[in-house]
């Protein structure tokens, strides 16, 4: 990169990959072949250089932050019209970009790109991964959707790091979450300013201060659960490790009660069991949950998808649990 530009890095990969090439090496060398003529040049259309393929992971740099961005929205959306226009296979991808502090630090370029590739594995198909860096970077170049996924610890850095998932499109959730915050300055802020006389800067931290109120005084719940346990004959064992730590990630960063394995966590008043199983070309997951204090079941159910989109199996398990404990998880 010789531009004068710290580069930002993009890494993606396709979801459910390892899967597929276990159980049709043929059609997963085909859609790694169109999932590279998709993706290739729709980097290169944004200057992405440096681009190194590695089994179905592509990495690439930029020297615009804000082009990189676009990279990542631009394969998303491609890759949802080439699987509609495909209903015998599906593209999806993880992709993580990460913007580096300086341009002529070979070590700091180096760890930048593997932060990258951290934030993929953290990502998810509808969202892009992204550091706290390139929020910073875009924040007055366009219009985006972010949604804060707290600090997350990575191995080989000395502390935490924030990171996002952004949206091109605004999410439901997020719809939900603006929402409770008009709520709460109609309900409390705009009262009290009927009433007395505020300047700006004082009325902004009067409604942090009741959100931090109101979430204060709704007490977090968690639900006990340790594993999936996995029946199938074929192993999957990775992939349904994978599967568990999704679900953990999913449930420690939106709205809701929270997954614990701890026993004695006092809040926990409910226990989720899951259970993985193939059957035939599906995968398929059983769940139930029950009360703490005894052995009555809650609520239950099944989850399945084709044992190629064995990734899909996390959110439809989310949702099918939403939908039945009547909490808002999404």
């Amino acid at each position: 990169m010789s531009s004068g530009h710290a580069p930002t890095y993009l890494a993606t990969d396709i979801i459910g990959y390892s899967i597929l090439t276990q159980n049709d090496q043929r059609k997963a060398i085909d859609l790694l072949e169109t999932y590279q003529s998709i993706l290739i040049p729709l980097i290169e259309k944004e200057g992405g250089a440096a681009i190194v393929c590695t089994g179905d992971a592509i990495t690439a740099s930029f020297t615009s932050t804000l082009s990189a961005i676009r990279a990542g929205f631009a394969i998303q959306n491609a890759l949802k019209d080439w699987s509609q226009s495909t209903p015998a296979s599906k593209l999806t991808t993880r992709i993580g970009i990460h913007t580096c502090s300086c341009d002529n630090n070979g070590y700091l370029q180096q760890l930048s790109q593997t932060m990258a590739t951290s934030l993929e594995q953290l990502g998810c198909a509808k969202a892009l991964c992204v550091s706290m860096e390139v929020i910073e970077r875009i924040r007055h170049e366009m219009s985006f959707h972010d949604y804060p996924l707290g600090p997350q610890d990575l191995e080989y850095l000395p502390v935490p790091v924030r990171i996002f998932y952004l949206y091109e499109e605004k999410p439901g959730f997020l719809t939900r979450h603006t929402l409770q915050l008009k709520y709460l300055k109609n309900e409390y802020v705009d009262r009290f300013l009927n009433r007395y006389t505020l300047t700006a800067s004082m009325a902004s931290i009067l409604l942090v201060s009741v959100l931090i109120f109101n979430t204060a005084a709704s007490e977090t719940r968690y639900i006990e659960f340790e594993e999936i346990k996995n029946f199938s004959e074929d192993n999957y064992k990775s992939e349904v490790d994978e599967l568990l730590r999704q679900l953990k990630f999913r449930f420690d960063h939106m709205p809701g009660p929270k997954l614990s394995n701890d026993k004695s966590t006092q809040q926990s008043d409910m226990k989720l069991v899951c259970s993985f199983q193939q059957i035939r070309n599906n995968a398929q997951l059983s769940w139930a949950v029950y009360e703490q204090d005894g052995e009555i079941q809650t609520a239950g159910g099944v989850v399945s998808a084709d044992i190629d989109d064995i990734d899909d199996l996390e959110e439809l398990l989310v949702q099918d649990i939403i939908t039945q404990i009547d909490v808002d998880l999404d």
